[in-house]
């Protein structure tokens, strides 16, 4: 078991890609849009918010720090393409 704080990221590196993990923080919904319908998510404080990214290196850590404090701080939509 990985020890994860509310204040940490964990980052796991492969040979061309990266993953940024981080707690959820606090109780929070976010609303989630289909093809079938809308559904909401709900979110528990020791839950995880997982972004990925091609490529390594600093740059892409920072990039994935970015992202999911958009996600969690702000509350910003998250889009998947």
């Amino acid at each position: 078991m990985i020890s994860l704080r509310g204040d940490e990221m964990l980052v796991v590196e492969g040979n061309s890609g990266t993953l940024g993990v981080v707690k959820a923080g606090i109780r929070r919904q976010f609303f989630v849009d289909t093809p079938k319908g809308e559904f909401v998510l709900a979110l528990e404080p020791d839950d995880l918010l997982v972004a990925s990214a091609f490529g390594t290196g600093d740059r892409i850590v920072s990039g994935l720090r970015c992202v999911l404090y958009m996600i969690r701080e702000l509350s910003s939509p998250l889009i998947v393409l």
